[in-house]
């Protein structure tokens, strides 16, 4: 009796060992599968994210290759200048007229240097009357390095001498400061554009809470035919306390040497535009006529 209840025992233990290795075995494939399914998981999502990070980079290089190909540029003294004659002296050179050029192109002439530079500038001063805010002049001074960034200066000063019943228009003087700089999006003699950004500030009674700003803007310009300019300024001042202002010149000019001479249309629009509470406070526009000269650093004026 003892003999089968001890065999009866021992079978059991047999039994249930088995059984518990076969349970250990099968618990452990089961972990090495989630573990390779997770593993391969980790290793599609690796691919995804290493598939995306070299599209970013060849974006990047593209983006940047293009960059540099559209502000890879020279500059003449001044839109439409006169390039000289051919190697023979009988007829004008296929590239007259040229403001902008892609590369360097001084060893293609003999008769006279045409001042292909690296960098290009301007400096205008205008007459400006802008309805209910007054008159005065306004002055600009901006250009371009390497030819791919530079400085952006411009000041209005206006004055009112008759009483209006907005406060804007009230009698004295009143100012309009930027200074900040231009970065090159594209250039082209067909059309040009720069990023503009820029302090600003009003000076004068009536503009008090638009003071210590940020200008953003960008300037267009094209030189389509022999003698004509076209450009096109526009961007938003933003100051503290939710105002901010729009502004637009759209001007047209020609060439007369050097010089060109222009009249636009300006437009100033102020608002404010609070979380609760939208205000647009006025539009104001008028004209502008003045002029503007062309130059690089190290040619004559």
């Amino acid at each position: 009796m003892f003999k089968k209840v001890f065999l009866a025992l021992l079978l059991l233990s047999v039994v249930s060992r088995t059984n518990l290795a076969y349970a250990s075995v099968a618990f452990a494939a089961e972990n090495l599968s989630a573990m390779r399914t997770e593993n391969s998981e980790d290793e599609d999502n690796d691919d995804v994210a290493y598939a995306i990070f070299l599209l970013a980079l060849a974006a990047a290089a593209g983006i940047g290759v293009a960059y540099y190909w559209m502000n890879s540029v020279q500059f003449l003294d001044y839109p439409y200048q006169e390039t000289g004659e051919d190697y023979q002296g009988d007829e004008k050179l296929p590239g007259e007229g040229n403001y902008i050029m892609r590369g360097n192109f001084e060893d293609l002439f003999t008769h006279s240097d045409p001042g292909y530079c690296s960098n290009r500038f301007s400096i205008d001063t205008s007459f400006v009357w802008l309805n209910e805010i007054g008159l005065g002049a306004e002055s600009r001074f901006e250009g371009l390095f390497f030819p791919y960034i530079g400085p952006y200066f411009e000041n209005m000063a206006l004055g009112n001498a008759q009483e209006g019943d907005f406060f804007f228009n009230k009698t004295g003087f009143r100012d309009n400061l930027k200074l900040g700089g231009q970065l090159s999006l594209f250039q082209s003699n067909f059309l040009s554009a720069a990023f503009l950004l820029a302090y600003t500030n009003w000076f004068g009674d009536g503009f008090d809470s638009f003071n210590n700003g940020v200008y953003f803007g960008a300037l267009v310009r094209s030189y389509p035919v022999k003698p004509l300019v076209l450009e096109w300024k526009f961007g938003w001042q933003f100051y503290s306390g939710d105002f901010n202002i729009f502004e637009s010149n759209l001007q047209v000019g020609v060439m007369a040497g050097k010089t060109e001479l222009f009249a636009a249309w300006k437009v100033l629009s102020f608002d404010y535009d609070g979380d609760d509470f939208y205000w647009h406070m006025g539009n104001f526009h008028g004209l502008s006529l003045g002029f503007r000269r062309y130059f690089n650093i190290g040619t004559n004026l």
